[in-house]
């Protein structure tokens, strides 16, 4: 799209933020993959919103890294998300501790499980604080698909190496449930 679209750097983008680009899809990829992880052990709604943290670390970081203002009702926010995160992650120095409970697809979780879940969710929000932090700092030097290009190249090369490394073996369903099911991720991730 960017080579008909008539960019003048269409594959790898401006010269002068490559590097940026190629931080921000690693950084990206890495803020995703604690996100999955903490599915495993938490319910879909609380992961979620463990990582919807990540609006109110990129204002804080914006503040200090960045030099953008940062104001009262981004503060308020920032606030009412935390405590948001300490009634889900219920954890034990406040709540007390307590048996494992029913999680992440109906099975036992143990209070250590969740609380490593808890902190992977939060890991991911920082990943994407800091991915939407390169965002920010690149601004307008680049088109948003450069962004989107690198960020999805990144994604294809670490799954691929780490595939690579573990010697995983692919698993190739080549069905019209999972053409169906490909598709729109295609289309509209």
């Amino acid at each position: 799209m960017l080579r008909f679209s008539g960019d003048p750097h269409p594959f790898l983008g401006p010269p002068g933020i490559r590097l940026l680009l190629t931080l921000r899809g690693f950084i990206g990829f890495f803020g995703l993959i604690p996100g999955y992880y903490s599915l495993q052990y938490l319910d879909l709604s609380d992961s979620a919103t463990l990582t919807f943290l990540s609006p109110g670390l990129v204002a804080i970081l914006a503040f200090f890294l960045l030099k953008e203002p940062y104001s009262r009702l981004q503060a308020y926010a920032t606030v009412l998300s935390l405590i948001g995160v300490v009634l889900i992650s219920k954890p034990a120095f406040i709540f007390g501790a307590h048996e494992g409970n029913s999680q992440g697809g109906g099975r036992e979780v143990s209070p250590g499980e969740r609380a490593t879940a808890v902190a992977s969710a939060l890991l991911s929000a920082l990943g994407s604080a800091g991915a939407y932090l390169i965002v920010r700092y690149i601004g307008k030097r680049c088109k948003p698909l450069h962004s989107m290009a690198y960020f999805s190249g990144m994604c294809v090369c670490s799954t691929t190496a780490y595939a690579l490394v573990s010697q995983s073996t692919p698993v190739w369903r080549m069905t019209k449930e999972f053409w169906l099911l490909m598709l729109p991720i295609g289309v509209f991730g």
